[in-house]
């Protein structure tokens, strides 16, 4: 990485291992991990362990998110969330363990925000939808990279919901631009309730670009 970038090295560890099943399409033990691929961070399988020319699982000029992903061992299923819609975005996503068919599990024409907690080897995750609408929490059985049922967690949000009515909150839009070296930039604006375009108002810019940060998402909140 120094060689290539001039830059750092951060330890990460998102590997999972994956047992041996001859009568499953998987003669070796190996492993999943998040690997840097044409400067994104990919999905591989390495198979046998001693593997140095791992199966992308994952590709493009998009990233998997640096969070537990899960294995449907029984149907050699791999769910993962990605930024593969654009980078304010997470949705969750599946793809089989030779790499093809990948597919969008949750709604990517609806903007969200989700994570996954999801037992090694099992077919039920745990599905944290965090934005843009009040968030929520949901028990799913995956099947084949679908969900196949689905039951909503807890008591949910009806009162947060009930005290934000009585609330003027900021206004809150999302836009892409480019500059001029064609690197594409997210932009969250933030609006006074009572916004009104033809005044003037001061005009606070927070901008940050740090190793592995993010400003710009698409999570729920109130604040500045």
């Amino acid at each position: 990485m120094a060689a290539l970038e001039g830059g750092w090295v951060e330890p990460i560890y998102y590997a999972q291992a994956m047992p041996a099943n001859p009568e499953r399409g998987r003669p070796d033990k190996g492993y999943v991990d998040i690997v840097v691929h044409d400067g994104y961070n990919q999905i591989a399988l390495f198979s046998p362990v001693s593997s140095r020319s791992p199966v992308m699982l994952t590709s493009g000029a998009w990233e998997v998110v640096e969070s537990a992903f899960g294995v449907d061992l029984e149907n050699n299923m791999l769910y993962f969330v990605a930024a593969r819609e654009s980078p304010s975005q997470r949705h969750l996503y599946a793809v089989r363990l030779d790499g093809s068919g990948l597919r969008s599990v949750t709604d990517i024409f609806r903007q969200a925000f989700y994570n996954l907690d999801m037992d090694h080897g099992t077919h039920y995750a745990v599905l944290n939808y965090k934005g843009p609408e009040l968030p929520r929490q949901s028990l799913a059985r995956l099947q084949n990279g679908s969900v196949e049922c689905q039951w909503e967690l807890g008591v949910g949000n009806g009162k947060l919901e009930t005290n934000l009515k009585n609330r003027r909150l900021p206004r809150r839009t999302h836009q892409t631009i480019y500059t001029a070296g064609g690197y594409q930039l997210s932009i969250m604006e933030l609006l006074p309730a009572d916004f009104d375009p033809k005044l003037q108002y001061p005009t606070i810019f927070h901008i940050y670009g740090g190793p592995g940060s993010q400003k710009v998402n698409m999570k729920f909140e109130v604040d500045f």
